[in-house]
């Protein structure tokens, strides 16, 4: 599901669409060993608890998954990078760009 999404997202709703999603899913299961157990534990349950949107971008201070307001001390901890961030409202993985 996921990786059909991100796919659709690429703009491949037809023609190679099929190919992408396979090299997709490839891709997601070669980087799967490169992740805690932890971690890919954590993300597996918010995958499945959140229709399949595990992780959420932030924009202007923002969680995108819910859209509440983050805490200063929430997006200095995900701006870091050293340690995986939930938000505290969706619990979705952060991520800022």
């Amino acid at each position: 599901m996921e990786v059909v999404a991100a796919a659709r997202a690429q703009g491949d709703d037809q023609g190679d669409g099929p190919v992408r999603v396979g090299r997709l899913g490839r891709d997601r299961r070669e980087q799967s060993g490169v992740v805690d157990a932890g971690s890919a534990r954590l993300y597996e349950a918010l995958r499945s608890s959140r229709q399949g949107m595990a992780v959420a971008k932030v924009e202007r201070g923002i969680c995108q998954g819910c859209r509440i307001t983050l805490p200063v001390s929430v997006l200095q901890k995900a701006r870091s990078g050293a340690v995986i961030v939930q938000c505290s409202s969706c619990e979705r993985i952060l991520y800022v760009s």
